[in-house]
């Protein structure tokens, strides 16, 4: 899973950069980082929970596809903006990350056959604590959205209506059916398919302008970017997936 993480991610930054040649080049960094990066754990654990309720067999093969993904966006995101910043010194913090640590402690409890001896109460804690993510996204999204409202970009301008329009028509749609068209190609198993086509289906990871702000970028406009994705995505989340069923049938 791993490797197919590392296949995607070479494609998707491929396409990112490809496009973002299309909007102008005091906003490629965010509209670049923006696609590139997508939300990989958060949205597609609700999809999968939705689809196939708590207990499924495609948690694993997730966490396994996502292991590196908050190393890399953490240690690469300053490489988007060039010059603009001043190179930050190696965080091994934020490359041996909640997620990469949670997920290796998992694959040994598991791989010792060591679950019976976890108690129960911790599984329900630790379970009950995973479920605040959901009121916290809503509650980081929705600080977006105001964000929008009531602040103008460095430029002045509060709304970008055309570099938000490309964003979601490329992220959303295009990335999809672009993936969907090399997993007919590849045709590998239904379980690697499902997990690369939510991948390629979500919005950007929420923290997009907390990085770009950073970078000393326009957070104005990355906020529009990530707030029209999740938007669009009530929308095209499902159909990509009634798309991919055609092809990929999910036993439901």
């Amino acid at each position: 899973m791993p490797l197919w993480w590392l296949g995607f991610a070479i494609v998707t930054l491929a396409l990112s950069l490809s496009a973002s040649f299309l909007v102008k080049k005091e906003i490629r960094a965010e509209f670049t980082i923006g696609l590139f990066y997508q939300n990989g754990l958060f949205f597609p654990v609700l999809i999968i929970v939705g689809l196939f309720g708590g207990a499924n067999p495609y948690f694993v093969p997730l966490f396994l596809f996502t292991i590196f993904h908050p190393s890399m966006i953490f240690s690469t995101y300053t490489l988007f903006f060039g010059k603009r910043i001043q190179r930050e010194k190696l965080n091994w913090r934020r490359i041996v990350n909640p997620v990469l640590v949670a997920t290796i402690v998992g694959l040994v409890i598991g791989l010792a056959s060591a679950r019976e001896y976890v108690p129960r109460f911790l599984i329900t804690i630790v379970t009950l604590v995973g479920a605040i993510a959901t009121p916290l996204f809503m509650l980081i999204l929705g600080g977006n959205i105001y964000n929008d409202l009531v602040h103008k970009g460095d430029n002045g301008r509060r709304w970008y209506i055309g570099e938000v329009a490309k964003f979601v028509a490329i992220k959303n749609v295009v990335f999809p059916l672009i993936f969907l068209a090399l997993l007919l190609w590849l045709r590998p198993d239904s379980s690697v398919a499902l997990i690369v086509m939510l991948q390629a289906a979500v919005p950007p990871i929420t923290a997009i302008p907390i990085l770009v702000e950073r970078c000393g970028g326009n957070r104005a406009i990355a906020s529009q970017f990530v707030v029209a994705s999740f938007i669009f995505s009530i929308l095209s989340i499902p159909a990509v997936i009634y798309l991919f069923n055609r092809f990929f049938p999910i036993p439901f």
